[in-house]
């Protein structure tokens, strides 16, 4: 069992003893199933883009899983693993009815619980997992239930009263109340996770013009998804840049003239830290001598200048070529962090000239324009995992359709080195060519990193293991859970 000495090779041993909840084994089957939905392009899997190394799945028995590779890779382990495993039962419903279905209750599971509930009165209310292969000594909690308390006040006044156990995602200044209070414990790490500034680098009147074209060929053709093609955006946005964002010195300007140390003091009370890079720390993949550019109005100003921006006509605004340098961001409508941090930067960038507008926007539209680009800038946040892959967020071959390359940054320096480490099986080499590729990020600023918050989760003192409880996945760990019970009580 093991990878095979020329990488192309991976053997699995599965356990014999997971069970569906149906009763059924988990076997290599079912993974060959999932595989095979992972790669089905009509079904746009997210995470497909790191099955197109496996070319095959062989189940030379129920409990033993050999993967095929075209080529070996650094994240061979994390690239068959990722994504859930899917039980081959459902295969019996036809996948274009799955993106339709309501999935609560009909997919079978293999935790440590099972669901019982799913609604707006009762939340999600899961259940002791009987046939889970800890069983009979995990799970340690009978029951869980979650809901969602989306006002402050309410949450804190159910935690200290005993309503609410176990609480993720507390905003900083409760977090501060709540240890104060013997009641409770409150547990802090960096969150793996950042909020952003994007910048749209295709001039978005260029763009509508080819989406015009791009339809009208479609119709002819009769290909209702008319999906827009990765080498025709890049190509777009090299020859068609943003009047102001194809520019790498305007886009150094805005992250030179942003104080994010100001908005995480004032808007998460010091609890974050402004990331140079998307490659966050302690990743060894990340430089630790790469330090995020510092707040310098005069040094933006001199990019500005440079870029070739003035205030010709003295009404305190800038201009290039009798174009205003005028913008507008869009952020969730909801979304108070982000809005607070949208009009913070507002007023910053009014200091040196630079006239920006904040629009809420509706989560679906919000994606639909992001996806469309329809925008000129945007703020929304990624979760980071600890796979290194950053040909799916800037990649040229990320600009179309079902691409994360919602800006098209294009450059040809950085996806070289991007796609070499991401490649790279020789350690060295491949941390080499991604401090490399931080190095042109920090220089282009495709993005200005705002800020990676800390995550809180805060729970009564009454509960048990919480400490294996992760900043992206506050159930962590929660089999091993459990729950102190006040003396006296039935224990049955």
């Amino acid at each position: 069992m093991g990878l095979s000495d020329d990488r192309l090779t991976l053997e699995l041993a599965l356990r014999d003893d997971a069970r569906w909840i149906d009763g059924q084994p988990v076997t290599c089957e079912d993974l060959a199933f999932t595989l095979e939905v992972q790669k089905d392009p009509s079904l746009a899997w997210p995470g497909a883009g790191y099955k197109k190394a496996i070319e095959r799945l062989e189940c030379p028995g129920p409990f033993r899983a050999v993967y095929r590779f075209t080529r070996p890779g650094p994240y061979q382990l994390m690239d068959i693993n990722d994504i859930h495993v899917l039980p081959r039962s459902i295969a019996q419903i036809a996948r274009k009815e799955w993106r339709r279905l309501d999935w609560a209750g009909r997919l079978p599971a293999a935790g440590a619980f099972r669901l019982v509930a799913w609604n707006e009165a009762e939340g999600i209310v899961l259940e002791r997992n009987d046939s889970f292969w800890g069983a009979p000594a995990r799970p340690l909690l009978d029951r869980i239930v979650l809901r969602q308390v989306p006002e402050t006040t309410t949450l804190l006044a159910q935690l200290l009263a005993g309503d609410v156990h176990v609480a993720a995602g507390v905003a900083p200044a409760s977090a501060r109340r709540l240890e104060q209070d013997e009641q409770m414990q409150v547990i802090v790490r960096p969150g793996w996770n950042y909020v952003y500034l994007g910048y749209n680098t295709i001039n978005p009147e260029a763009y509508r013009e080819y989406r015009r074209r791009r339809e009208a060929a479609c119709r002819r053709a009769g290909d209702e998804a008319c999906p827009d093609p990765a080498p025709e955006i890049a190509r777009l946005a090299r020859e068609h840049p943003h009047p102001l964002f194809g520019d790498a010195r305007v886009r150094r300007a805005l992250t030179l003239g942003i104080d994010r140390r100001l908005i995480i003091d004032t808007h998460l009370l010091g609890y974050a830290e402004i990331p140079p890079t998307p490659i966050l720390a302690p990743l060894p993949e990340h430089d630790p001598s790469i330090e995020p550019l510092a707040y310098d109005p005069d040094a933006a100003r001199a990019e500005l200048r440079e870029a070739g921006f003035a205030d010709a006509d003295g009404d305190g605004w800038l201009e290039r070529a009798g174009r205003p340098f005028r913008f507008t961001v869009q952020v969730h409508a909801g979304h108070k962090l982000r809005m607070d941090a949208a009009v913070m930067i507002k007023q910053q960038l009014a200091d040196l000239g630079i006239d920006m507008r904040v629009e809420p926007v509706e989560p679906a539209a919000f994606y639909t324009r992001l996806f469309g680009r329809q925008m000129d800038s945007w703020i929304a946040r990624w979760r980071v995992s600890t796979r290194v892959d950053m040909t799916e967020l800037f990649d040229p071959e990320a600009c179309g359709t079902g691409g994360a390359n919602f800006g098209c940054f294009v450059d040809a320096e950085a996806a070289a080195l991007a796609r070499r480490a991401h490649g790279e099986i020789d350690g060295a080499a491949r941390l080499a060519a991604w401090h490399a590729w931080e190095a042109r990020f920090q220089q282009q600023q495709p993005y200005t990193m705002l800020f990676r918050a800390d995550q809180f989760l805060a729970a009564r003192r009454e509960v048990h293991g919480v400490e294996s409880s992760a900043p992206n996945d506050a159930l962590a760990g929660v089999e091993s859970w459990w729950l102190e019970r006040p003396a006296g009580a039935d224990r049955r």
